[in-house]
């Protein structure tokens, strides 16, 4: 007599599995296709165990016909799990050559099991479905160990859990055929692979129901595979700044707003959120994205209204096709990003189209990242010496220290190319340690009187700002050296006196260590005097643009603003020195330093010190 309440609780249990994988959203994708028969056979497995009971009962000669088609859903079921295995696996015809003869395995093992129960050998063929129920089982544990680093640690434990569970089921039933736990452990298998693999809160984005970064990858997998797909991303403008401005929960609300508007107005694609203001449709070839853009770019000119706020956003398109010739997820989410974060140089069509010469132009962007991240893992950044010049004796007073990196082929990297990716990265922090680590090594192994020099100027970054341990860091790789502050002065950007908040408890606390500080680039920016007032710098140093304006158009606004400059106490420094020209008037106006390629351009260190200790021979 079989023990039916096991059976009947499953069932009640497995029933509630479809409701609510048909009301949440799901992912159009080849697991959740498996998962989805795997479900409709566990539901229809229970009704058979009391079809078998039934007939046993009541109706002999319904007993075989009715057993034969319970071990082949059964048989089915198990192979089944093994299918859902290999593809949460991601496993090819190349990882395990025999995977590819499990259609093969089944209807084999199909077959042997039909031959039994035609030979009335209903006992035997109970004992090979069970049988091939546990090889298939023993075969997704033995993939799962053999792939384990495919998975994550609690992927792979509940993978194995499941697998474990329907073992022993089938174990438990072989020793006590009348009780009906191998509905059960599939049941447990179930929820356990539904939890790590088909949950739909692991796939939302919590963004208006659209989906988040991880179903892309593994919905993407499969359409990169096929080579047959069409993607509208589009980006948010300025989306930092706009959540500056409208505040957190407002810009949270907006783009829920418009993950809604995505999913409503295209249900029949998929739409994901990359978070960061960043969309994405997914669609065949055939979708028409011209005319979605297009339909996206006027919802866009009506405010956003969310939490009683206008929201006032603009977007910026992108459209990537497989003609591409990108081959991989990866590759699509890092030219993606990539192109949203240098719009203007890299996409080179009106449209957003990432075409061959958006690829070419993305393609050096990465190449540079991975010089870069050669350069720092390595410490072979370069620094280079551009000399500053006194303006009445023309002789050598300091030099700047300019950060250079070389690519695969030893070529220098432009620094307004790299400098920016480093500090979009965060490793401006190391690459700013290792330009002064180097600069001390220059001071540590040279005789700067023989040279000329009197001091260095290294650069500062804002980001760099940010660090707590600034100044310690610092101190700790001038001691090390042996250098003292008196030698090693930084430039800060205008732009970064701008923030004040961040960078004037910076500043006091370098200031305290020592150092002393030149304003760069004064002129190119929000020009404030009373700001500048307002820090301890030594030196001016005007931008080559404020420069060569007063070259073309002397007025009385420069030589105001340096002799202001000179009556508060600061020296001036002239960038964009080319001509004698430039440099007698900047002299004229009262300037201390002049800086140019009139003078020199930047070099390297030891043709730097060459050239510099032979002038002072010859002088």
């Amino acid at each position: 007599m079989s023990d039916y309440p096991y059976v009947i609780a499953n069932l009640f249990v497995l029933l509630i599995f479809p409701f609510g994988y048909l009301f949440m959203p799901r992912l159009k994708n080849r697991q959740n296709r498996i998962f989805a028969h795997l479900l409709i056979l566990q539901i229809v497995l229970p009704p058979f165990d009391f079809a078998v009971g039934w007939a046993d009962a009541h109706a002999a000669a319904w007993t075989l016909p009715v057993r034969i088609v319970y071990s082949a859903l059964t048989l089915l079921s198990a192979c089944w799990f093994f299918v859902f295995t290999t593809n949460i696996l991601r496993l090819k015809a190349e990882d395990v050559p025999w995977v590819r003869f499990s259609p093969a395995a089944l209807i084999v093992s199909g077959a042997v099991t039909l031959c039994a129960a035609c030979l009335g050998r209903v006992e035997l063929m109970y004992s090979l479905f069970r049988l091939f129920s546990v090889c298939w089982s023993a075969a997704s544990l033995f993939l799962i160990f053999r792939f384990r680093d495919r998975l994550s640690r609690y992927e792979r434990v509940s993978a194995a859990g499941s697998h474990v569970v329907l073992l022993a089921g089938n174990l438990v039933h072989i020793v006590f055929p009348s009780h009906l736990l191998v509905s059960t452990a599939n049941l447990m298998a179930v929820i356990n692979f539904f939890l790590a693999f088909e949950n739909p809160h692991l796939y939302m984005s919590n963004r208006g129901d659209s989906f988040n970064v991880r179903a892309f990858r593994e919905v993407m997998e499969e359409r990169v595979e096929k080579n047959s797909y069409r993607l509208l991303a589009f980006a948010l403008r300025d989306y930092i700044d706009m959540r500056s401005i409208y505040g957190g929960a407002q810009m949270d609300s907006g783009v829920s707003m418009i993950g809604r508007f995505l999913v409503q107005t295209y249900p029949e694609y998929q739409v994901f959120y990359l978070r960061s203001g960043r969309f994405v449709i997914l669609g065949p070839e055939s979708m028409d994205w011209n005319q979605m853009q297009q339909e996206i770019y006027d919802r866009f000119q009506a405010p956003w209204i969310a939490a009683d706020a206008e929201l006032d956003l603009n977007a910026l398109f992108i459209q990537v096709e497989p003609a591409t010739g990108l081959d991989s997820v990866d590759h699509i989410l890092n030219y993606m990003l990539l192109a949203f974060e240098n719009a203007e140089e890299t996409l080179s069509r009106p449209d957003g189209l990432i075409d061959a010469d958006s690829i070419r132009k993305i393609d050096r962007q990465i190449k540079i990242k991975r010089s870069l991240d050669r350069c720092l893992e390595h410490n072979e950044v370069e620094i280079f010496l551009q000399p500053l010049i006194d303006s009445r004796s023309r002789m050598l007073a300091g030099a700047e220290v300019l950060c250079r990196i070389r690519d695969e082929a030893g070529k220098l990297i432009s620094p307004a190319v790299f400098v920016p990716i480093a500090e979009q990265n965060g490793c401006i922090n190391l690459m700013g340690e290792q330009v002064l680590e180097k600069a001390c090594q220059f001071v540590r192994d040279h005789n700067l009187d023989e040279i000329g020099l009197s001091w260095l100027n290294v650069n500062l970054s804002p980001i760099q700002c940010m660090r707590k341990d600034l100044g310690e860091r610092f101190a700790t790789i001038l001691e090390q050296y042996g250098v003292s502050t008196e030698i090693i002065h930084l430039e800060i950007t205008e732009q970064s006196v701008m923030d004040i908040s961040r960078l004037e408890h910076q500043i006091q606390v370098l200031r305290r260590i020592g150092f002393r500080f030149s304003l760069d680039d004064y002129g190119s920016g929000y020009s404030n005097l009373s700001r500048v007032k307002q820090y301890p710098f030594a030196n001016i140093k005007l931008d080559m643009g404020i420069v060569w304006d007063y070259i073309r158009d002397k007025d009385v606004l420069l030589p105001t603003i340096v002799q202001a400059f000179k009556k508060m106490g600061f020296s001036v420094t002239a960038e964009g020195i080319e001509d004698a020209e430039v440099a007698d008037a900047m002299t004229a106006l009262g300037c201390d330093y002049l800086q140019g390629y009139y003078f020199s351009k930047p070099l390297p260190v030891e043709e730097f010190v060459t050239k510099y200790t032979m002038l002072r021979q010859y002088t």
